[in-house]
């Protein structure tokens, strides 16, 4: 329920298999028009069974220019009652669902590119933009919904559908800051997590570094601790990144409490294989360092 609606729909609950849904029920729409689970029903049902085998429902849909493998991942998902056949009122679910109009759209990358140049354009910077419009609950995360609302305060006009299918490029169902700024979104992420490992959370990061105790941060604090804690990073473009306020001269701690939010699992994840990774690499290339200096004492 990423909209918060109290209902989970289809879209929400498995994207990728609801973007057949969407290209089953407009394919059945054109050929039975809006009412068509009876229709379809009647002509496929051939022996009058009232109920159809995954085989035999893909079958009729193929002989009906449907594609077999998405015809038969239909009825798989529509068989609620899971006894490997459809009925017609299976069917007639989907005679109910309105599906977002991003499940039919094609990836428009120009129009994704636009979007970011009308965020960018209203605020200036894609973390501020991302929390202003995106992200307002500090999830890291933005779904079709409030990206839709999000097109309309920056007054884009472009192909919001096209451009959210370029951003949700794997079918996920929501987008994060990777996706409309891969490097803000490194940046942040990376301070996040020296930040965790350093001082246990944001918010105790934030307390050592306002060292005249004014509940802010000044650049010249935060670059000091920063520092002097050892944050590799680029200190001046992850502060501009942060401030909300676009004041330049001082932080809030409201302006970074939202990286507490973010989940790390995902990262760490990445770092402890890509360590891995290194280290067997690692260990390769000493073993065959190994035999190279044996083959070269036998000669």
């Amino acid at each position: 329920d990423h909209d918060g609606s109290g209902a989970t729909t289809f879209e929400e609950l498995d994207p990728q298999g609801a973007v057949v849904l969407a290209e089953f029920k407009r394919w059945a729409t054109m050929r039975w028009g809006s009412r068509f689970a009876a229709p379809l029903f009647k002509e496929i049902d051939i022996r009058n069974r009232k109920k159809l085998s995954y085989s035999d429902f893909a079958s009729e849909c193929v002989a009906r220019d449907f594609p077999r493998h998405k015809a038969h991942q239909v009825g798989a998902s529509l068989d609620w009652r899971m006894v490997k056949a459809v009925q017609e009122d299976d069917v007639q679910v989907l005679e109910m669902w309105k599906p977002p109009d991003w499940l039919l759209a094609q990836a428009n990358e120009q129009a994704a590119e636009d979007f970011r140049q009308a965020l960018l354009n209203k605020y200036g910077h894609y973390v501020r933009g991302w929390r202003q419009v995106l992200d307002k609950d500090n999830s890291n995360s933005c779904n079709w919904h409030e990206f839709c609302e999000a097109a309309k305060r920056i007054k884009f006009i472009g192909d919001v559908p096209g451009a959210w299918r370029a951003l949700d490029a794997d079918l996920s169902g929501f987008i994060s800051l990777k996706e409309v700024d891969e490097v803000a979104h490194a940046a942040c992420m990376d301070f996040k997590l020296w930040v965790d490992e350093e001082f246990g959370g944001i918010r105790q990061a934030f307390r050592a570094m306002d060292t005249d105790n004014s509940n802010q941060v000044s650049f010249c604090e935060f670059r000091s601790a920063c520092r002097s804690f050892g944050y590799k990073g680029d200190v001046s473009a992850l502060f501009e990144s942060l401030d909300q306020h676009g004041n330049k001269h001082v932080l809030q701690y409201e302006e970074v409490c939202f990286l507490d939010s973010w989940d790390t699992l995902d990262e760490q994840v990445k770092a402890f294989t890509e360590a891995e990774m290194k280290a067997i690499i690692g260990a390769d290339d000493a073993a065959a360092e190994s035999r190279r200096q044996q083959a070269r004492q036998g000669e």
